[in-house]
């Protein structure tokens, strides 16, 4: 709700000078073979903490097969702490707006192999050819024209998840094990009776993903009268409206605001169980092993939900238009009004339970 990755005429030029750019590029670039025992690798993933948490399951298996490889990780500065936290590769950070940040990619070791997990922005494509490599990887996507200085495509296909596509991307280097996003952390016994919720989204459609603060008053009230204690998590300028949310609802809860990765994983594995909104926090959540009840609103949760053995999905009962990528401008910003707080409880309910 309150932040937006990038703006609008970021986004504007991405699809304009961006595919312009790559392709008078790729008129100089000679394809190459696909190394087949690599001794380095760059990763490429910005953009959203949840896209991280899934990505690092892939580069984890790279890790397995090739243990003594040298790995960076080029990613966004909104999801550096995570990147450092769930992988061992060296991280360094790319804004869009940054161009002495471009320049310093320059400057960086020749890989044997780089692998763009962007799936539909130009600016992650242009970022890969800034970065000195012997062999680039990256999707193709269907009408998103970024694929063109690659020196072998992976189709990216809209049909399953993105996790899937990670896996398909990486394949020639990674075990196809399909494992998922895991981090086992410290279990704090005084959270045991706590109910945690996580209210914002962020991105170029967040409100096609948010759920009404009503709703949220009314579920927490739900949960605190079954004798439970609540938690709410945010971030930046998320934090200041918790705070003044809580206060003016008269809400009695522990605000868990910009924490770093190893405290919130400590606060999931040992907590009842997590409530949120399709987003950064609900991924990492099921990373962590904890309870999940995910309120997917227009996002397909086939495509985009978060994946583990205790995670529920709340989906409504009809959306008339999904997000693909997650700025489809058609997608269904109402969806999330037709989740009534008491079918999430009853749900909860029996998840957690209560």
């Amino acid at each position: 709700m309150f932040i937006k990755r990038t703006g609008r005429f970021s986004r504007f030029l991405d699809r304009s000078a961006g595919v312009l750019f790559l392709a008078l590029l790729s008129i100089f670039i000679r394809k190459r073979k696909r190394p087949d025992n690599p001794e380095s690798f760059c990763f490429i993933k910005t953009g959203g903490v949840g896209d991280m948490v899934l990505a690092s399951a892939v580069i984890k298996q790279v890790r397995a097969k090739f243990p003594a490889a040298d790995m960076t990780l080029v990613c966004s500065p909104e999801n550096r702490a995570m990147a450092e936290f769930l992988t061992d590769c060296r991280v360094t950070t790319v804004k869009y707006r940054n161009t002495v940040q471009w320049l310093r990619l320059r400057r960086l070791e020749t890989f044997d192999v780089l692998i763009d997990f962007g799936a539909w922005a130009r600016f992650d494509a242009l970022v890969s050819v800034f970065i000195p490599a012997r062999f680039r990887l990256g999707f193709r996507s269907v009408g998103q024209n970024r694929h063109y200085c690659y020196d072998e495509t992976v189709f990216h296909n809209t049909n399953i998840h993105e996790l899937e596509n990670y896996y398909a991307l990486a394949g020639c280097y990674c075990a196809q094990t399909g494992v998922l996003p895991e981090y086992t952390g410290k279990i704090d016994v005084r959270y045991k009776d706590t109910v945690i919720m996580h209210m914002y989204c962020s991105g170029a459609r967040y409100m096609c993903r948010m759920w009404g603060f009503e709703n949220w008053k009314k579920l927490a009230m739900q949960i605190k009268d079954r004798g439970f204690y609540l938690g709410f998590t945010a971030s930046g300028a998320e934090s200041v409206h918790l705070k003044a949310f809580l206060r003016s609802e008269g809400i009695d809860a522990l605000i868990i605001t910009d924490r770093s990765p190893g405290e919130l994983a400590s606060k999931f594995n040992s907590c009842r169980g997590i409530i949120s909104v399709n987003c950064g926090i609900s991924h990492f959540a099921a990373a962590c092993g904890a309870k999940v009840v995910e309120l997917t609103g227009s996002v397909n949760p086939t495509r985009w939900g978060a994946l583990g053995e205790d995670v529920v999905h709340v989906v409504p009962p009809y959306v008339s238009k999904m997000l693909c990528y997650g700025y489809e401008k058609d997608a269904d910003e109402y969806s999330m009004d037709k989740v009534a707080p008491e079918e999430v409880f009853e749900i909860v309910k029996k998840v957690f339970p209560l």
